[in-house]
């Protein structure tokens, strides 16, 4: 019970005699907020905690959300005051279930135990607002429900089958508030997952299930059939890969959509080659180009963008043929199925295993990256700019050649000498002219699966209508650098080796630790920070390879942080800032008046840091003079950031509600 006095003390807060409402029963006799939270709580499957009421008869916060509270992330909404109260009305009219508190257990100011509404009474419940004309009452009721979980999936400290619990949780609700096209973009995601851990029949049992959702004629059947003609490739059962392929293929081109029939030609494309058909699967690619090429669908793919996330609802998976593709019919007519750098499976199985364990050892590796140019590094650098690109921007020329040149000097310059890199057989040549060794490349070819086992991929026009949203959605969720608009843009992506909701996972937790490592830095004595770097360190910002060598370098003699930066433009919010330029305390930027004994600190600054073992050994460190001001030094770390060092590899597990 929740111990909340009832009768006469809540008759008073009203005031008034609530009218009366159209519904039947007890529910019929409660006032409207009360209602409303009844009416909330009924739809949840599950007990509901006070951050799923909030997002049921909480108030929208306007401004920032609030801060996260003891119990974990603080949803967007502000509790009413009387909100123990409007459940102890609905308790007390025999409608709301409210668990018992344990002898002995003293709540939290303001913690409500798990409610729920008895699925009995939640049908009578339902039918009455139906009945009354109210069914607007429970669509928003399951709409705001479908928002509690999928902020839960984003916010929450939780293992990613957690996040996939609250992903499904929520297409259930939007389901069953008639949104189906936001319910098959969750969809979309939860299969992606599912795809990538190998769980095919939990996927393919989704995929049927939206099948059913679909009108008989929806544009979107032919992209979930696909998917099942997937699912059966990856089982080895191309005969019943096949036959989805064509009837995806054949409900397309009734509809008129050539984008999806060049797709599901693409499919049919693979599977001709994989049987060794290659004149069949040459006519096929060079049948999926030129629907690909065609005018309507380039305007379309224009509108869209190179973005890091479809249109909700647009297509699961989508994409295998388009730009870029002109390279397989080439291929094939050239070695007849033989693509270059491909392997046998066994082969490639081995390298795979290489891979993944280089992706395990390459962010503790001893890495030297090309020293940048002292103008261009001060350039980003300087106060005012905000992660600009260390790699001279060529505003007037857009074409994919100069933005893969771009794109190449980038990755050539910014990441570790041991980091393996995806890229498609364009790219992988663009790197191996800035002098990538050919090891660390693992080249994307028609076939392949992934690009796990790599550190980042360059994902071009090619890579993202290969794998579709797979690739952002699964593989590689955040971006490192982006270069180039529209269709020409290329992005390097960082790879999650366990996919991207653990990922994210790891990364909520690592910026909370680089927060409270930050506010350490703050706080010590022994360092003098700038406004600017001030509010990085206190966000967060700041790779952990930079404050931990920082905190060590202060042990040793005082220092100023000059500021902080990161040479990646276009990055995700939540990658770290890489870069720091520090100097002898007193040294002011912009000037020349350099601390007391800078010479002296630059000296002894660069020998503690040429010293440091792998994680903490800096790919770039050396001294620069900033534009009209000191000498400072410049440290740099490569290009992924690794997450965990300052939490022991381990995200938070709290799965509380």
């Amino acid at each position: 019970m929740t111990g909340i006095s009832t009768g006469a003390t809540r008759q008073a807060r009203h005031g008034r005699k609530p009218q009366r409402s159209p519904l039947e029963g007890a529910a019929g006799h409660l006032p409207g907020p009360a209602l409303r939270l009844l009416i909330g709580v009924s739809v949840y499957r599950e007990p509901a905690g006070r951050n799923a009421l909030l997002f049921q008869v909480g108030q929208e916060c306007t401004a920032a959300a609030p801060g996260p509270t003891v119990q974990g992330p603080a949803p967007p909404y502000h509790a009413p005051a009387d909100l123990a109260e409007l459940v102890a009305e609905c308790e007390d009219a025999g409608l709301l279930v409210v668990p018992e508190i344990p002898r002995g257990h003293v709540p939290a100011q303001g913690d409500i135990p798990p409610v729920f509404v008895d699925r009995r009474t939640a049908g009578i419940l339902h039918r009455d607002l139906l009945a009354a004309g109210l069914g607007g009452q429970l669509t928003s009721a399951h709409r705001r429900a479908a928002g509690y979980w999928q902020w839960r999936a984003a916010a929450w400290p939780q293992d990613r089958y957690a996040d996939l619990h609250d992903l499904l949780e929520g297409r259930h609700h939007l389901h069953e508030a008639g949104d189906n096209d936001q319910a098959g973009a969750l969809t979309e995601v939860v299969c992606a997952q599912l795809h990538a851990w190998g769980e095919l029949d939990h996927e393919a049992a989704l995929i049927q299930e939206t099948l059913a959702w679909l009108p008989a004629r929806s544009p979107l059947r032919a992209a979930w059939i696909q998917e099942i003609g997937k699912i059966a490739q990856v089982r080895g059962n191309n005969v019943e890969a096949e036959r989805r392929y064509q009837q995806s293929l054949e409900i397309s081109a009734s509809l008129g959509d050539a984008a999806a029939v060049s797709r599901s030609q693409h499919r049919l494309g693979i599977l001709a080659q994989a049987r060794g058909d290659y004149a069949e699967a040459e006519q096929l690619y060079q049948q999926s180009l030129d629907l690909a090429r065609e005018p309507a669908d380039d305007a379309a793919a224009d509108s869209g963008g190179a973005g890091d996330s479809a249109v909700p609802g647009s297509r699961p998976h989508a994409t295998e043929a388009g730009d870029g593709q002109p390279g397989e019919v080439i291929l094939l007519r050239a070695g007849r199925g033989k693509l270059p750098g491909a392997r046998s499976p066994g082969r490639r199985s081995r390298r795979r295993t290489e891979m993944l364990c280089l992706t395990g050892t390459a962010l503790a590796a001893a890495v030297v990256l090309v020293a940048l140019p002292a103008a261009g590094f001060t350039r980003f650098l300087s106060p005012g700019s905000s992660a600009a690109s260390a790699v001279p921007a060529a505003a007037s020329s857009t074409s994919a050649s100069a933005v893969r040149q771009q794109a190449a000097t980038w990755v050539a310059r910014q990441l570790g000498r041991s980091a393996v890199v995806s890229c498609d057989p364009a790219m992988c040549a663009a790197l191996r002219a800035q002098g990538l060794p050919a090891g660390n490349l693992l080249m994307l070819g028609p076939s392949s699966e992934d690009p796990l086992g790599s550190d980042v991929v360059v994902a071009t026009a090619a890579v993202r209508n290969q794998f579709g949203s797979r690739l952002t959605g699964v593989y590689a969720p955040l971006v490192a650098a982006a270069f180039g608009p529209g269709k020409a843009a290329i992005q390097i992506r960082v790879v999650a080796p366990y996919g991207a909701l653990a990922y994210r996972t790891a990364l909520r937790a690592d910026v909370l630790a680089r927060k409270a490592a930050g506010t350490q830095l703050l706080r010590n004595k022994e360092i003098s920070v700038t406004a600017a770097a001030r509010k990085q360190l206190a966000a967060g910002q700041v790779d952990s390879r930079l404050l931990t060598t920082l905190a060590a370098l202060a042990a040793q003699r005082p220092l100023a942080i000059v500021g902080f930066a990161d040479s990646g433009p276009g990055a995700s919010a939540g990658i770290p800032l890489r870069a720091a330029e520090i100097a002898a305390p007193g040294t002011v930027p912009g000037t020349a008046r350099a601390g007391p004994g800078n010479a002296s600190f630059l000296r002894s600054a660069l020998a503690f840091l040429r010293v440091q073992r792998p994680p903490y050994l800096a790919a770039s460190m050396l001294t620069v003079r900033l534009p009209g001001g000191p000498d400072v030094v410049r440290v740099q770390f490569a290009s992924p950031s690794p997450l965990g060092l300052l939490t022991g590899g381990n995200a938070s597990a709290d799965t509380s509600p």
